[in-house]
């Protein structure tokens, strides 16, 4: 994964003896006069972020930095902030090359996750919050007006998710702007570590993360015993497992879907890898010492969807979103005329997908997966329909989200009725 910032100039770094070694894999140098490492000019700033402790030589803050800790390095002219104090209390004076790393002043990146054709995704959180989790700060790649298509996935995104803002499955906006330090646009989001793609054949693996990252006090052994449990209650409770899934997860995902084509917009890049799920905890409440948590979808990346309303641009074909076998293929010639049938097809082979717990990777995949472990699962009429909503002949499917959602519901009426379910 290439670094989006790169540093400028040596970057001095604070090493303990016993790092020395990790930090040279990285490729920082001893620097012998001044006895001290720096990351040379060329490299990713964040691969070093352990021991960013220099800042720049402000003469009139001299009197501030001492208060708050910092001392002055004579051999480099720079002033150090020792192991102990947080460096991130210092962004003020930074180096310009850590100041890349600084966005809308507030959101201080902690590292580099991951790396798509329009935008890097960075982790951060906010220094001016007294407490609260981390979020996603999504850089898109070219300065404003040098890339038609980057500028285009900016606002298609941007103005999908300032619209849509206040769904409860729609992921929202923190903040967005021009990084003055880069020229890049950005976004900044709630981060959320898990998306669908992390349930589909490791669920105990993805538990045992979640429950790890909310309850880090306590021991491995007591986070393995609950996921245990929690697994072993969803084995025994005497359910229909559709219409568990829907209620949990593709039903909020799919009246996600409608909300936004209620307001003008198709998503039409819909896949597991563009919803997010977190688990939510109860509030600390004494009288609800019983009520579990409960796993919550958000629905992100809209930067290849259509807005019906006030599209930004015209002209993006199938062919520049298809990703096989989550979106149509862009084989068939007829596909643009049915673009409010992309997130249906999408949603039925997520929900295929999961309830079978394997991964499709071609439409084969799917079409088998539909015809035997789901079929298996769901009975005749959820297959029949499912078939028609994964089809790859266009005008076979649902006309769009309001439709699907629609007919889902009298099916799964149908189902509880039928199973004497209140």
């Amino acid at each position: 994964m290439a670094a989006p910032f790169l540093t400028l100039s040596n970057l001095y770094l604070n090493v303990p003896f016993e790092e020395k070694d990790k930090a040279k894999s990285r490729g920082a140098r001893w620097d012998n006069k001044n006895k001290l490492w720096y990351a040379p000019t060329g490299l990713d700033p964040l691969e070093f972020r352990a021991w960013w402790a220099f800042l720049n030589p402000v003469y009139k803050d001299r009197e501030t930095l001492k208060k708050k800790g910092a001392i002055w390095t004579p051999e480099i002219k720079k002033w150090l902030v020792p192991a102990g104090k947080d460096f991130d209390y210092f962004t003020k004076w930074w180096p310009k090359d850590l100041q890349q790393y600084i966005f809308d002043d507030r959101f201080v990146c902690q590292g580099h996750r991951t790396q798509g054709g329009q935008s890097d995704v960075f982790q951060a959180y906010d220094i001016r919050a007294k407490e609260g989790g981390y979020y996603a700060v999504k850089v898109f790649n070219k300065a404003i007006g040098s890339n038609p298509e980057s500028e285009a996935a900016f606002l298609k995104e941007l103005n999908a998710l300032t619209d849509l803002e206040g769904h409860p499955n729609i992921l929202n906006v923190e903040t967005w702007g021009m990084h003055e330090r880069s020229g890049r646009k950005f976004m900044i989001t709630p981060w959320i570590d898990n998306t669908f793609m992390d349930f589909l054949g490791d669920e105990k693996g993805v538990l045992l993360k979640i429950f790890r990252q909310h309850y880090p006090e306590e021991t491995e052994e007591f986070i393995e015993e609950v996921v245990t449990e929690v697994l072993k209650s969803n084995e025994d409770v005497d359910e229909d497992e559709w219409l568990d899934e829907y209620q949990l997860i593709f039903g909020p995902i799919l009246e996600g879907l409608v909300y936004a084509f209620e307001h003008g917009f198709s998503h039409r890049d819909l896949k597991p890898a563009n919803v997010f799920i977190e688990l939510q905890l109860p509030e600390d409440d004494e009288d609800d010492e019983d009520e579990e948590g409960v796993l919550v979808p958000f629905i992100g990346d809209y930067g290849a969807s259509k807005n019906w309303n006030k599209d930004v641009q015209k002209g993006v074909t199938l062919a520049a979103l298809y990703t096989e076998p989550w979106t149509p293929s862009p084989q068939n010639q007829n596909e643009n005329y049915f673009q409010t049938t992309w997130d249906v097809f999408s949603w039925g082979v997520m929900a295929i997908a999961y309830l079978t717990q394997e991964i499709p990777e071609t439409y084969e995949d799917t079409k088998r997966l539909l015809d035997t472990k789901f079929k298996e699962k769901v009975g005749e009429n959820l297959h029949t329909y499912l078939s028609r909503t994964v089809s790859l002949v266009p005008d076979e499917r649902p006309s769009d989200v309001k439709q699907l959602h629609k007919d889902i519901t009298k099916l799964n009426k149908d189902r509880m009725k039928a199973l004497g379910i209140e």
